[in-house]
């Protein structure tokens, strides 16, 4: 799970088209490119920590943000087969007010057609890319 939490002063402030003007298609395909790469982001897996990390170290280079890599109990159940530590990337930019937008993708894939911790599942669609465009926005 990947939760970015960005604050601003409120919609009507924000230059809708300078935003979009300001969005940098190599940026997000490189971003979906990298989580790609791991064989695996299932949260059972080695690789859903180590993409963490990589996330968390990418929301710190942006001037403003603050970011954690947050620790939880995935409970056991129909995809988990024992309790299981999983984690998160929070990052938070702060604006002017109190009101916040919450925007996020999550870091996790999955491929059904085989063992969660060997097969591989890049999860390009699932969900690299609303990680990215979370990335992105910040």
């Amino acid at each position: 799970m990947l939760l970015a939490t960005l604050a601003v002063e409120s919609l009507e402030t924000i230059d809708v088209q300078s935003f979009v003007k300001s969005v940098d298609e190599d940026r997000l395909f490189k971003t979906v490119d990298k989580l790609s790469s791991f064989h695996t982001r299932n949260s059972l897996s080695p690789g859903h920590k180590e993409a963490c990390d990589w996330l968390a170290g990418e929301f710190a280079k942006i001037p403003g943000v603050k970011v954690e890599v947050t620790p939880y109990t995935m409970p056991a159940g129909r995809r988990v087969p024992k309790e299981t530590a999983g984690f998160q990337v929070v990052a938070t930019m702060t604006g002017a007010t109190d009101r916040v937008i919450l925007m996020g993708g999550h870091i996790d894939s999955l491929n059904l057609d085989g063992d969660p911790l060997t097969v591989r599942a890049p999860g390009a669609n699932d969900d690299a890319s609303g990680v990215a465009a979370t990335l992105e926005a910040a």
